[in-house]
C-alpha cells in the first residue's frame, strides 16, 4: 500500500493530475488503513477488532469517493446512510488519532463535538446554535473544510513528494553527511559539540520538515557528545530541541506549514520558501550564538581533530586549525562560504525585487 502510494502520486504530480475524490481520498484511505495495521493491538481479538476498524475505514471512505457528485448534489440534504457514513468516519478518525498522538487529542476531540453539538448551552460569548451530532459529524466530514478538505489536499499535492524527497536524501546517506560537515567545520571550536548541534539540526530538518524527527535522528548523536564535552545534561537537553525546531520552518519542506500557507494565500509555494530562508537561517543562527556564550561562561572546549600519520599509521596526529595543515582547508572553507552567500544575496534580493 505504501508504494501504491508513492507510484500514485508520483504519476499524478509529474504525469497527469488526478480527479479530486481520488486524489484526496486515496491518501485518506491508505493512511487510515496503514494507521491501523501498523498500531495495531497486543491481543489476538482486539487485533481482530483492528481489522474490522480498517474495513471500516475502507467503506467509509470509499462512499465518500464513489458517490463524491451525488454528495455533493445534495449537500444540505443528505441522506440518513450519509450521517451514519460520516458517523462513523469521524469516530474513526478520533480513534487514529488516539493511537497515533495519543488520549490528550480524544479529550480535545471529544470536547469540541460536544461543544458543536450543545452550543446552545454555552455561555453567551461561545454560545452558537448547536445541531444533532448527524449534522455535525456529516458536515466534518464531507465538507470542503472537513476530513478531505484543504489539509487532505495540502498532504497529498505537496507534503508526501517532500516527504519522499527526504527519505530519499537520508536514505542515501545525507543524514550522515549533515553530522560529519559540522564536526569537520565547528567540531574543534568552543563549544564545539553544541554547535555541531545546532548546524546539523538545522541541516537535517531541511529535508525532514519535523522537530521531532530531526531531535530524534541527530539528537542520539549530538547530545551524549555535548554532555562529554561539558555541557551539563539539562543545557545539552535543551540546545538540541531548540535547533531542531528549525526543521519545522527551514526550506525547502518547512513541515506542513509552509504548504498550507500556500493554500490559503495563493501565493506560490517557491516565493513562500524563498522568503522563509532567511528568518530560519537567523533563528539557527540566534542559536549558534546562544550555545557559544553558554561555551564561553563555563569554558567548554571543542574536540580535537585527530588523524593518522602517513609514515606511522599505528600513530595519532592532533591537528590544530592554526596548524599548517589547516590552511588550505581554511581557505576552501572561507571561499565555499563566500560564493554560498553571494548565491544566496542574489536570490533572495533578486526574487524580492
Amino acid at each position: 500500500m505504501s508504494l501504491f502510494l508513492l507510484l500514485f502520486y508520483s504519476y499524478a504530480a509529474v504525469i497527469q493530475p488526478t480527479a479530486t475524490q481520488y486524489h484526496r481520498g486515496i491518501y485518506v484511505f491508505i493512511t487510515y488503513v496503514l494507521i491501523f495495521i501498523t498500531y495495531k493491538s497486543k491481543t489476538l481479538i482486539f487485533r481482530i477488532v483492528d481489522y474490522i476498524l480498517a474495513g471500516l475505514s475502507a467503506f467509509s471512505i470509499g462512499y465518500w469517493i464513489f458517490n463524491f457528485e451525488a454528495i455533493n448534489y445534495r449537500t444540505g440534504a443528505e441522506t440518513d446512510f450519509d450521517k451514519y457514513v460520516a458517523m462513523i468516519g469521524v469516530l474513526l478518525g478520533i480513534e487514529l488519532a488516539r493511537r497515533v498522538v495519543g488520549n490528550v487529542f480524544v479529550i480535545l476531540g471529544v470536547a469540541l463535538l460536544l461543544f458543536g453539538v450543545y452550543g446552545d448551552y454555552m455561555p453567551d460569548l461561545i454560545a452558537h446554535a448547536g445541531d444533532t451530532f448527524p449534522e455535525v459529524a456529516t458536515s466534518i466530514f464531507y465538507k470542503s473544510d472537513g476530513v478531505f478538505g484543504i489539509m487532505a489536499n495540502v498532504l497529498a499535492t505537496y507534503v508526501i513528494l517532500f516527504v519522499l524527497f527526504g527519505a530519499f536524501l537520508e536514505k542515501s546517506g545525507a543524514q550522515r553527511f549533515f553530522i560529519d560537515f559540522p564536526l569537520a567545520a565547528v567540531g574543534h571550536r568552543i563549544g564545539g559539540p553544541g554547535k555541531v548541534a545546532v548546524i546539523a539540526s538545522g541541516l537535517f530538518g531541511s529535508i525532514s520538515g519535523s522537530a521531532i524527527a530531526n531531535t530524534v535522528s541527530t539528537g542520539t548523536f549530538t547530545i551524549p557528545m555535548m554532555k562529554k564535552a561539558g555541557f551539563k545534561p539539562h543545557v545539552a537537553g535543551g540546545i538540541e530541541p531548540a535547533a531542531s525546531i528549525s526543521g519545522m520552518f527551514m526550506p525547502p519542506i518547512m513541515g506542513a506549514g509552509g504548504f498550507i500557507m500556500a493554500e490559503l494565500t495563493g501565493v506560490p509555494y517557491s516565493r513562500i520558501m524563498l522568503v522563509a530562508i532567511f528568518p530560519a537561517v537567523m533563528y539557527v543562527f540566534s542559536v549558534f550564538m546562544m550555545v557559544h556564550y553558554e561555551a564561553k561562561i563555563h569554558n567548554i572546549k571543542g574536540e580535537k581533530k585527530r588523524t593518522r600519520c602517513r609514515a606511522h599509521p599505528e600513530k595519532t596526529m592532533v591537528l590544530h586549525p592554526t596548524s599548517g595543515d589547516h590552511h588550505c582547508i581554511n581557505a576552501l572553507r572561507i571561499l565555499t562560504q563566500l560564493c554560498c552567500h553571494y548565491r544566496f544575496i542574489q536570490l533572495y534580493f533578486g526574487k524580492l525585487g
